[in-house]
């Protein structure tokens, strides 16, 4: 049997030392796009496919400490639930919310021309404005859980809003529901 992973990751960096009027304290990371954001649409995701038949089995996963180094996502690859080489592909998303649901980002298909023009389609036909990242994201892409299925030799794509470094509360104690 075949599988298809999607995926997000449930962490965040927890808590710190965060500044307040010139004064270190320690504070929250919430982590509402970072990645709440991502764990929620995945549920939707799941919710979506209930009562449906995939032609291949459809495998959900939100792993825990992506932010530690992807400790989640390479523990799954070392011992999965499906052989690594019946697994056809992971979607990832992470960080999804500060974009327009109409826009997003999409990076994994450098060296796969055929995944760039199937994901493109698919953005047609959702209506959706796709940015097919070819440059930028691969420093992301080594970032998130995706990572470490693409290292098995797993195609691999990681959904993301544009500019994560540049976001004023990326990995900081603003990342709440409200400053999405």
């Amino acid at each position: 049997t075949e599988v298809l992973v999607l995926g997000a990751h449930l962490d965040h960096v927890g808590w710190g030392v965060g500044q307040e009027r010139s004064r270190a304290m320690l504070e929250v990371f919430p982590g509402a796009d970072d990645n709440a954001s991502g764990s929620t649409a995945l549920l939707e995701v799941a919710k979506a496919f209930a009562g449906v038949e995939p032609a291949i089995d459809v495998l959900f996963l939100w792993f825990s400490a992506e932010e530690l180094g992807l400790l989640g996502s390479a523990a799954y690859c070392e011992k999965p639930l499906y052989p690594m080489e019946r697994t056809v592909a992971m979607l990832n998303m992470d960080q999804i919310a500060r974009t327009d649901p109409k826009e997003f980002n999409v990076a994994g298909t450098w060296e796969r021309k055929e995944w760039a023009d199937f994901v493109q389609d698919q953005a047609k036909r959702a209506r959706c404005k796709l940015k097919i990242d070819f440059k930028a994201g691969r420093d992301l892409y080594a970032r998130s859980d995706q990572y470490s299925f693409f290292e098995k030799g797993v195609p691999a794509l990681f959904f993301f809003e544009g500019n994560i470094d540049q976001n004023p509360v990326y990995h900081k104690p603003g990342d709440v529901p409200a400053t999405i």
